[in-house]
């Protein structure tokens, strides 16, 4: 064996740099074979396993179907929210004319009572005076009932739409 291993290290010896070149070249298609022999791996998108690329086009697949149901998903709460921020605001214009129809109600009979009490009071009031009083006072109830009763049968209509909806 020492015979062998003496005859081998004498033609390195001698072939030096032909035994260097032998030695490079043997690592270095080693090392390609074993490079170009196996398929390029990297991160998977769905997982951190290694994957090569038909594997990682799958995977992009099925990424891409989640973010669109996503997408879906997120267009169609958007929606809803537009849906009720426009209720809300029909609902906030229905109200803020509900409360000026109101205050306009409550001016007119503070307005027709202040008449009639500065009237009463100046001794200027007649039976002539009290009839256009009395009138006006009759179209006031008359009014004033006919809003309440609206707003009755505005409340029938809504829960009506709220059922059938």
């Amino acid at each position: 064996m020492t015979d062998l291993w003496h005859k081998f290290t004498k033609w390195a010896d001698y072939n030096r740099y032909t035994f260097i070149l032998l030695f490079v070249a043997i690592v270095f298609s080693g090392s390609m074979l074993l490079t170009v022999g196996c398929q390029s791996k990297t991160t998977g998108l769905i997982d951190e396993t290694p994957v090569t690329l038909p594997e990682l086009n799958r995977q992009a697949v099925k990424v891409q179907q989640t973010l669109d149901a996503e997408k879906a998903s997120i267009e169609m709460q958007i929606a809803q929210y537009n849906a009720k921020a426009e209720a809300m605001a029909a609902a906030y214009e229905a109200a803020a004319g509900d409360i000026q129809r109101q205050d306009e109600i409550k001016q007119q009979i503070f307005t027709g009572v202040l008449g009639i009490v500065q009237s009463v009071a100046g001794g200027t009031a007649t039976v002539g005076d009290t009839i256009p009083i009395a009138g006006g006072l009759l179209g006031l109830a008359f009014g004033i009932g006919a809003t309440i009763d609206n707003k009755r049968k505005d409340g029938i209509i809504k829960a009506k739409e709220i059922k059938v909806v």
